[in-house]
């Protein structure tokens, strides 16, 4: 009798389980990644905020190139107007960033296998929690987020944001995962 009580727990659990996967957003002209051989591809200025990107819904977002550089420094997001980046070396990179009034407020040199790895011809900055505790994420359980930095067809920096995750929402069992795209003008070499 407790093995059939068993099999009915299972079964309704899998019944209630969810899996998403969503597109997510992607600028309007969105172009693939180029393959590029060397950081030196990515030298330039960039503005710090995205073109907007939109969702199947119609609705938009914008993003700040510092949210993937600097994700613990959330009052800097909002400030960045640029971002230059200059490859120092062929295993770094010096990346600053820029307000409005022209002023660099943050700097910092990233290394290749220390700060992010560089495969496929893009930058690749991995983050992952055990058990998500960002107040605005309902799910209890292990994410993991990838975000590739690298150039687009038309010579624009360009950000994916892969994001899996696996918890519980309300006691339901719930697989995610999405990509959103996102493009940063190039503003000089």
């Amino acid at each position: 009798m407790q093995k059939k009580h068993l099999n009915i727990f299972f079964i309704m659990l899998l019944l209630l389980s969810a899996c998403i996967s969503d597109s997510g957003f992607t600028p309007v002209g969105n172009t693939d990644f180029i393959v590029i051989k060397n950081l030196q591809e990515l030298d330039g200025v960039y503005k710090g905020i995205s073109d907007a990107s939109i969702g199947k819904s119609g609705g938009k977002i914008w993003e700040s190139l510092g949210k993937f550089l600097w994700p613990d420094d959330r009052t800097l997001h909002i400030n960045i107007a640029r971002v230059e980046i200059r490859a120092q070396e062929d295993k770094k990179l010096l990346v600053k960033a820029f307000d409005y009034d022209g002023k660099e407020c943050k700097q910092q040199v990233f290394v290749i296998g220390q700060d992010f790895d560089f495969s496929d011809g893009r930058i690749k900055f991995r983050r992952g929690n055990l058990m998500l505790q960002d107040n605005e994420d309902p799910l209890l359980g292990p994410d993991v987020k990838m975000f590739e930095i690298g150039i687009d067809q038309k010579r624009n920096g360009k950000v994916r944001i892969s994001y899996t995750g696996a918890g519980v929402v309300i006691f339901i069992p719930i697989a995610i995962h999405q990509t959103t795209e996102l493009r940063f003008q190039r503003i000089s070499d």
